[in-house]
């Protein structure tokens, strides 16, 4: 019921937003949604998602309830088995996974998603070349990207700290006008001052209204 009456609310967004008229509202074709697809090592890609970083940015990808993995991390998914986790360090890197469309989507005129984030007691990684591992525990804030026909980043939704360890579901929508070609997840500072953290994600979702 929650969700019919969150759905109703974002459709009537939607049409006092970019257009007076609304055809249709449905879900994004996002692949590998739950991160269930790809191999949980070290530098690896996630199948169907992609990331533009150097190697010492590289999203990492988590088995439920890892007792052998180097970072610490053993929280169990929220979905399925797997979840990934993005970093923010103190050198300045911020990690992000970015997926493009199959088949772009045109004239969007409003969008929403959700996603489920964590946090863990426990994140190591490494800091810039040094060999030994870091503390990455503090939080951080998620920015939600739309990319359009011109490859530009358009930025629809930054979130507050995610201090939580526990899964909770991060519902937002925005207005949007025009094709969408591919959504990027990225994890940023809070404030202006880099510094190391993390965040877990798990089971993203986008719904869009187009005209």
């Amino acid at each position: 019921m929650k969700n019919t009456i969150y759905l109703l609310a974002f459709v009537m967004l939607a049409i006092h937003s970019c257009s007076d008229k609304i055809e249709v509202c449905n879900q994004l074709p996002i692949v590998n949604a739950s991160f269930e697809i790809g191999l949980p090592e070290q530098d690896s890609v996630l199948a169907l998602w992609t990331h533009e970083a150097d190697e010492f940015s590289t999203p990492d990808l988590f088995f439920s309830n890892d007792s052998i993995n180097q970072w610490g991390v053993r929280n169990s998914a929220h979905s399925g088995d797997r979840y990934i986790g993005l970093v923010t360090r103190a050198e300045g890197t911020k990690e992000h996974v970015t997926q493009r469309l199959a088949n772009p989507v045109q004239n969007v005129v409003s969008v929403s998603f959700e996603l489920w984030t964590a946090r863990s007691e426990v994140f190591k990684n490494f800091e810039g070349i040094v060999e030994e591992l870091s503390d990455f525990t503090q939080p951080v804030k998620l920015l939600v990207s739309i990319i359009n026909e011109d490859g530009d980043r358009c930025e629809i939704y930054k979130s507050d700290l995610l201090k939580n360890k526990d899964w909770r579901l991060l519902i937002a929508d925005a207005e949007y006008c025009g094709a969408i070609h591919g959504v990027e997840l990225t994890a940023t500072y809070d404030g202006g001052e880099s510094y190391n953290g993390h965040v877990l994600l798990d089971d993203v979702n986008f719904i869009i209204c187009k005209q």
